[in-house]
This record gives structure tokens, sequence and C-alpha cells, in this order.
């Protein structure tokens, strides 16, 4: 696993938190102006983005985590 790689994965984990914040507030402020919303959009596609972003934080820690250990065994 290579450096780059790790900074990929980092970079579509905030790519992933930054849609679920987006997701989130879209949902927000159509419940503020009372524009009804399914509740599939406001529990089940955000509760399935949670998901996702909680899987590809694990991946990015679990990349950072076999990186540090290959850096340790190669010195």
């Amino acid at each position: 696993m290579s450096n780059c790689d790790a900074n990929t994965r980092f970079q579509l984990t905030v790519a992933m938190l930054g849609a679920v914040v987006l997701i989130v507030l879209v949902v927000m402020v159509l419940s503020a102006f009372d524009i009804a919303i399914p509740e599939f959009v406001s529990g089940v596609v955000v509760m399935g983005f949670m998901t996702m972003l909680s899987k590809a934080y694990d991946s990015y820690f679990k990349a950072r985590e076999e990186l540090q250990a290959a850096r340790i065994a190669g010195t």
C-alpha cells in the first residue's frame, strides 16, 4: 500500500463526508420551508450515506495502519 493509495482513500472519504453534509442540509432546508420530505429520503437515504461514510473511514484508517506497519517492517 503506497502513500498515494492512502491519500486517495482520504480524498474519497472527505468527498463522502461532503455529500452526507450536503444531503442533510438540503433535507433540513426543505423541512424548514414546510416542503414534504418523503421518509425514504430523510431516513433510508441519509442512513445509507452515513453507513457508507463509516465504511470509508474504516477503510482509510485500515490503509493508514497497513502503511505504518510496512514502514516499521522496512526499517
